[in-house]
């Protein structure tokens, strides 16, 4: 009867774990969904070519090349605009998030 009061126990200690465990879980999918919202409203609001060169960079994996190909562009000024873009997008995350 003792053995299966400590089984009982540790059961209990486990679920207990277990369930903390979950609800962090839950917790941080809540807030990187949030973050994630927000990082697509703030590139919404970018012009066409750095939301593009941006998402095909970080999204999509392709290489600098490749995205200055597809804009006639060189990969130096793909890269220029990459950076302008991401300014952009920090700018507008601050406007996003100093707002909630």
């Amino acid at each position: 009867m003792l053995r299966q009061l400590e089984n009982d126990n540790k059961h209990a200690k486990i679920s207990r774990a277990g369930s903390e465990a979950i609800g962090n879980c839950r917790m941080k999918i809540s807030e990187l969904l949030e973050l994630r919202r927000n990082v697509i409203t703030a590139l919404s609001r970018l012009p066409y070519t750095q939301k593009d060169v941006i998402w095909r960079h970080y999204v999509k994996g392709e290489q600098w090349e490749q995205i200055a190909r597809r804009h006639y562009y060189s990969d130096r000024q793909i890269r220029n605009i990459n950076n302008r873009g991401l300014e952009a997008l920090g700018r507008e995350l601050d406007k996003l998030l100093n707002r909630a």
